[in-house]
């Protein structure tokens, strides 16, 4: 079983001082433009790609916040869901109730997460912030054959 793949992880009280300058900096209104920006930032700031997907394993089990939000390079989709949702919840734009873990799955039999967000009472958004640098487009997410490159978008 991946780890954090069905379970939400809690949002902490205290977050870096760094991610709370984020969110402050990407403040909005909009809920649609927070969540493009902070999607941004994390697909900007953290590496995808298949390979370090099987180097980096031992990596998988880590979820404290300060730790990930440390990291530089490659992050796995449910570390990187988990802190686009910190960043959504501490806005005070979302609740954690409208944010939906989403399991799916890449080749078929790779076993993946993206997160589906409550926008209103009618209208929901798809996002796979780690499947975006393989090509997968903001608003859609990596399922089936419908998984991206197997090399990240050149930056």
């Amino acid at each position: 079983m991946i780890p954090n793949l069905y379970k939400k992880e809690a949002i902490p009280n205290k977050i870096p001082k760094n991610l709370e300058k984020k969110i402050r900096e990407f403040k909005t209104s909009n809920k649609k433009e927070f969540i493009k920006k902070s999607f941004d930032y994390l697909t900007s700031k953290y590496k995808t790609d298949r390979v370090h997907f099987i180097t980096k394993l031992f990596d998988l089990y880590k979820t404290d916040l300060n730790s990930l939000w440390g990291i530089k390079g490659f992050i796995y989709c449910t570390q990187m869901n988990y802190l686009l949702r910190v960043m959504l919840v501490k806005s005070k734009l979302f609740q954690d109730s409208d944010i939906e873990l989403m399991p799916s799955n890449t080749w078929h039999i790779i076993p993946h997460q993206y997160l589906r967000i409550k926008l209103n009472d009618k209208d929901c958004l798809n996002v796979d912030p780690w499947a975006f640098n393989l090509g997968i487009g903001y608003g859609d997410f990596a399922h089936g054959f419908h998984a991206g490159s197997i090399f990240p978008r050149k930056k």
